[in-house]
């Protein structure tokens, strides 16, 4: 084969290539304008988003996904049931009130209080709903005195007051159900002396025939 037969056909092969490259760009160039187009269409469409924020996932089926990128937010397990970790809804209005429970447990008492009696201290203080009175002098004995066995104490005390009048002292109480209440103790002469009871007797006086313990000052709380 000689060179003037090789050429006419190698020009040949060469027209083909470059018919067939020219044809496949004119194809390809109207569709990625139309993907462009359509691209920027669909941008345009969306509502924008303020600075710093990304846009809000959105559920398809078992996908979870936003506008750049898609999830799985279900997985399917072999039991026949989806596992579906999505996003949390809004948090719904807030459900009626519930009824009040019941009352608990009357707490620890700090209450005491004090008063003088000529040189005799009396020391009043509340512990575990009672009420107890303390004579401040080494020479008595008991010095400490439960008055919850006198007629009238509340159930549960959590305040105690003291007061002095005459051969008396004045115990003042209060429940924890707000109850205020107060007893009359003689202390002078010596309870357990002469005509005077023991103690809590002492706390005990007859008034118009009437025994008269704690007697209420107020009404409940």
């Amino acid at each position: 084969m000689t060179i003037e037969t090789t050429l006419p056909r190698r020009g040949a092969r060469v027209r083909k290539l470059a018919l067939a490259t020219l044809f496949t760009t004119a194809l390809l160039v109207p569709a990625g304008q139309a993907m462009g187009e359509a691209s920027s269409q669909s941008m345009a469409n969306r509502p924008a988003l303020p600075a710093g924020e990304k846009p809000l996932l959105r559920c398809h089926g078992h996908h979870c996904g936003g506008f750049f990128h898609h999830r799985r937010c279900c997985h399917h397990h072999h039991h026949g049931h989806h596992d579906c970790k999505c996003p949390p809804g809004a948090r719904g209005p807030q459900g009626p009130r519930g009824e009040r429970g019941e009352r608990g447990p009357a707490g620890p008492s700090a209450s005491v209080d004090s008063v003088f009696r000529e040189i005799t201290k009396y020391v009043g203080f509340a512990s575990g709903g009672r009420t107890f009175i303390i004579v401040d002098d080494p020479r008595r004995t008991p010095r400490q005195h439960d008055l919850s066995s006198v007629e009238g104490h509340p159930a549960n005390v959590v305040g105690v007051s003291v007061a002095v009048q005459g051969p008396d002292i004045h115990v003042t109480v209060r429940s924890d159900t707000g109850q205020i209440l107060q007893a009359r103790c003689t202390v002078a002469p010596e309870p357990g002396t002469g005509p005077n009871p023991a103690w809590p007797e002492n706390c005990e006086h007859e008034v118009n025939g009437e025994i008269e313990g704690f007697r209420l000052l107020s009404p409940s709380a």
